[in-house]
């Protein structure tokens, strides 16, 4: 009677997963990283000149979505999507930001492929993403959750504006986010470094910034496994170089736009407060797009919230485990930090990219509780006796 009690919760659960993933897919967004993104993918098929590559994007987008939207992709008072609208070296120009995902552009290729449109194919991995994140969820909450609790926590995150959010946009983040957790529940609840090593370097190919939280979970694995294992040195040496030569083998995608192999370097003569790419990188433009990013972040993302849960997690943890700083704490640090340097490399705040370290920090967070509300049940029943 329990287990079929148990069935047609996860049932229930993956029915209306499933159903918030079709309709995500049918309200698609269709944002204005589309259309770079399509022009990625018709370059895996055809050489062809930028001006020829840049006229069918604009005639894809034009003919595959309302006309309303696609107004807003080649205008919406922005001076810059008029300018990549009307130039194709204005829009080559923009190519190096978006040839670094690799792994997302050949999926929405082979999707593409199949028949489905283009600027449906590139927010497929986004809807798709979603969907197997909601199981994996569900799957690691239930844990340490009773059924219904577990079914009712792991609802209330996917139904989460960040969550509903970035499952209609045509970006491999979601992709990334789907990545980067299952690599680190390989390890944490499956102790699989192989698996965990595996997914964590594909993330990599589905973004590359995703090299810095790599090098930091790796860092974190290392030192856990050697406090407690006495891991070997060369182990750990063996992925970083497996993780420098993805970064390498990826970034060299840029090259053939005129950029550096090490990518960030060119990266940074590009950020200021408009992102053109024709104006020469300045102090006080940097600090002008750190200034409004933060601000637009403070006032719409849930990243406070996050960062507070990952200090509540660290207190949590201390209090719980006094002898040894816990996995769980190690991992919030190391996405705090990854957080810190990836603005300061980006100074872009948005929830979009920080799906993962949100879900991987509240699966913690209730792992600490279950941990302490097993352990005041023991002492009350030892206590009792």
């Amino acid at each position: 009677m329990k287990k079929n009690f148990k069935h047609r919760t996860f049932y229930t659960y993956a029915a209306l997963m499933l159903l918030i993933s079709i309709y995500s897919f049918k309200k698609a967004e269709y944002n204005w990283d589309m259309l770079p993104y399509i022009a990625v993918i018709l370059q895996h098929d055809s050489n062809s000149n930028i001006e020829k590559i840049h006229k069918e994007v604009y005639t894809i987008a034009k003919q595959s979505v309302p006309e309303s939207v696609f107004s807003k992709l080649v205008d919406s008072g922005s001076a810059y999507r008029r300018s990549v609208f009307a130039s194709p070296a204005a829009f080559n120009q923009q190519l190096p930001f978006y040839v670094v995902k690799p792994l997302y552009t050949r999926i929405c290729y082979v999707f593409y492929k199949w028949g489905i449109s283009l600027p449906k194919a590139t927010a497929l991995p986004s809807v798709i993403s979603f969907f197997l994140i909601s199981l994996l969820l569900y799957s690691w909450v239930g844990k340490y959750l009773p059924q219904i609790p577990a079914f009712i926590f792991s609802t209330l995150f996917m139904l989460s504006p960040f969550m509903l959010e970035t499952a209609k946009l045509s970006t491999p983040d979601l992709f990334s986010a789907l990545l980067l957790t299952t690599g680190i529940y390989c390890y944490v609840e499956l102790r699989n470094q192989v698996l965990a090593a595996f997914f964590l370097l594909l993330s990599i190919f589905a973004r590359l910034d995703n090299v810095i939280p790599v090098a930091l979970i790796s860092l974190v694995i290392f030192y856990i496994e050697k406090t407690k294992t006495g891991m070997p040195l060369w182990k750990y040496i063996s992925f970083s170089v497996a993780v420098i030569a993805s970064y390498l083998l990826i970034s060299w995608q840029a090259h053939r736009f005129g950029w550096g192999v090490f990518y960030y370097p060119d990266f940074a003569t590009h950020l200021n407060p408009y992102y053109d790419t024709k104006r020469p990188f300045s102090f006080s433009g940097y600090f002008s797009l750190v200034k409004s990013q933060l601000m637009t972040g403070l006032y719409y993302s849930s990243l406070m919230i996050f960062v507070f849960s990952g200090f509540l997690l660290a207190y949590f943890s201390k209090s719980n485990n006094e002898k040894n700083t816990s996995i769980e704490s190690l991992f919030a640090f190391a996405f705090l930090v990854t957080i810190i340097i990836r603005f300061i490399l980006q100074p872009v705040v948005a929830d979009r990219f920080y799906v993962g370290y949100y879900l991987v920090i509240s699966v913690f967070i209730l792992k600490q509780y279950a941990w302490a509300r097993t352990t005041t049940n023991q002492y009350m029943k030892v206590k009792v006796q």
